[in-house]
């Protein structure tokens, strides 16, 4: 497949995980260790993207989203998500939660975060799912929802 055509690939598969999980009640909790590993790796991940560090944040990146996006593509994928908005002015982590499946994506336990994030051009929601691989919290997708005025 044309380097190309891997990364739109990579951004609809972002796109379409951000779909599927925005429409699905996520009402399982979690656990407050859960919870707290979660939160940490999710606000890592974005830091690296704040600070375009995409070497660390690829180490974030969990085995099937590997299936999608290449090394070289990761910067552009998610340079593509976050056009226009500017530098970090503030984020706050809105909600969390966790399920065993999530539709579209291989079995395993998620966690499915939204932050508010206020950027230099716009205030926006950024979702990170994650999943957990061999013990440890690995990004399976990231999303960017351009937020209305006070949404």
């Amino acid at each position: 497949m044309r380097h190309s055509h891997r990364i739109v690939f990579a951004l609809l598969f972002v796109l379409g995980l951000a779909g599927t999980t925005s429409a699905q009640k996520l009402t399982d909790a979690g656990t407050a260790e859960e919870r707290k590993s979660a939160i940490t790796v999710a606000e890592r991940a974005l830091r690296q993207f704040d600070n375009q560090q995409w070497e660390a944040s690829w180490q974030l990146v969990g085995d099937y989203l590997r299936g999608l996006v290449d090394r070289e593509g990761w910067p552009r994928v998610v340079a593509t998500l976050r056009g226009g908005l500017g530098d970090i002015q503030s984020r706050e982590p809105d909600t969390i939660g966790f399920a065993d499946s999530l539709p579209d994506v291989p079995p395993g336990r998620y966690a499915v975060l939204m932050f508010r994030s206020d950027f230099a051009h716009k205030s926006v929601r950024e979702k990170v799912v994650l999943v957990r691989e061999d013990g440890i919290w690995m990004l399976a997708g990231y999303f960017v929802r351009h937020r209305l005025h006070d949404e």
